[in-house]
């Protein structure tokens, strides 16, 4: 009998550690409260992305942290082709295709009155805008495409995305269009 004890430790431990373990909705109250009135504004894709990320944060048990933020990434692109990238093509017709995070960037610093006037007639601001895309290139790319990534470089990209300190500062709020009063 003891031999059956002995062996059923380290399962039973396992499911202590299941029943401790951060779940979707966990994730999502993080998310609300981190990204405030912004987080209803996200498209459902952004927010299974963001939601992903925030959960494998919170698990904290990945083998390689840059899960964390190539979902958080991802939630900025899906959000970014939904409220800017699909409909500037579909107003434009400019193209054979959407532009790409990289080429919004380039059409950013080239001034092109097309693009920022889209922006602003939909009520983005483009600096702003700007400076969400390039803080979200380079640490997208790295995540993408580059060697594991630890928990600590992946914590930090997250505190830096999503504004933890001050959520004026998250990458997500330029992608919230500003209405008029």
């Amino acid at each position: 009998m003891l031999t059956g004890a002995v062996a059923s430790a380290p399962l039973l431990d396992r499911v202590v550690q299941l029943l401790g373990r951060p779940g979707r909705e966990h994730a999502e109250r993080s998310l609300k409260e981190l990204l405030g009135d912004a987080y209803p504004l996200l498209t459902p894709e952004a927010k299974a992305a963001a939601i992903e990320g925030e959960l494998r944060f919170q698990q904290r048990d990945c083998v390689d942290a840059s899960v964390i933020p190539f979902q958080f990434a991802k939630a900025f692109e899906c959000q970014l082709r939904a409220n800017v990238t699909l409909p500037y093509f579909r107003r434009e017709r400019t193209g054979r295709y959407e532009l790409t995070p990289s080429e919004l960037k380039d059409a950013f610093k080239r001034e092109e009155p097309g693009v920022l006037g889209f922006l602003q007639q939909r009520g983005f601001e483009a600096p702003g805008l700007l400076s969400a895309l390039e803080r979200i290139q380079f640490n997208r790319n790295r995540a993408a495409h580059q060697a594991r990534m630890t928990l600590v470089e992946a914590e930090e990209i997250r505190a830096d995305w999503l504004g933890i300190g001050d959520r004026a500062t998250s990458v997500f709020y330029p992608l919230v269009p500003r209405t008029s009063t």
